[in-house]
């Protein structure tokens, strides 16, 4: 059997993975690893893997992401004729509180770069890494649930964010002085916006 793919149909599948992709690589211009020295300062856990290779890893994942959630946006549009037969009913508010927590957990991914390299804090980075999990998480058994093609494709982004968590909180743990860095920073800010009121 061929599959035929009407031209919307095949715009929506490239949209959904560039869109993705497009996220991904603000997220990966925005704080080049190897380039930032508070970064290559940081004492770094036994596990941890090469630089290049969070790059490559993400450029894979963003790919995988958009295609999972074409399939599942295709599982509320596909007509008893389509060869994606692999569906379950599902409930217009279930469906739509899932594609927004997709949506959520794009942004997540992006917030992270921010307080990791932007503002250089190991903590707040944790919190959000997190959460980013446990998005991640509640997707994958939506997936598992409603489109077993999305799942398959997204959770690979759930075990890497999995591995990227117990960094986060190896780097937090192993590196203290980070900490007392970051509270000096901020009470010689506070200081200095304070002077420049006072001017």
């Amino acid at each position: 059997m061929f599959i035929v793919l009407d031209i919307p149909v095949l715009i929506s599948f490239v949209l959904s993975a560039w869109m993705s992709l497009i996220v991904g690589s603000v997220w990966s211009g925005m704080g080049r690893f190897d380039q930032n020295k508070w970064f290559k300062n940081l004492k770094k856990p036994k596990l941890y893997p090469p630089s290049w290779m969070f790059g490559v890893a993400w450029l894979i994942l963003y790919n995988l992401m958009g295609f999972a959630a074409y399939f599942f946006w295709r599982t509320n549009v596909v007509d008893q004729n389509d060869t994606l037969k692999e569906l379950i009913i599902i409930n217009k508010t279930t469906y739509y509180v899932i594609n927004v927590l997709y949506f959520i957990f794009l942004f997540g991914l992006a917030i992270w770069n921010v307080a990791f390299i932007q503002s250089q804090s190991l903590i707040m980075s944790l919190v959000i890494i997190i959460i980013d999990l446990i998005l991640a998480i509640i997707l994958a058994v939506f997936y598992f649930i409603y489109c077993k093609i999305a799942f398959w494709l997204f959770i690979w982004t759930a075990l890497w964010l999995a591995f990227a968590t117990y960094l986060n909180f190896s780097l937090y743990m192993i590196n203290p002085k980070t900490k007392k860095l970051n509270e000096k920073n901020r009470r010689t800010k506070k200081k200095k916006t304070k002077t420049l009121f006072d001017i």
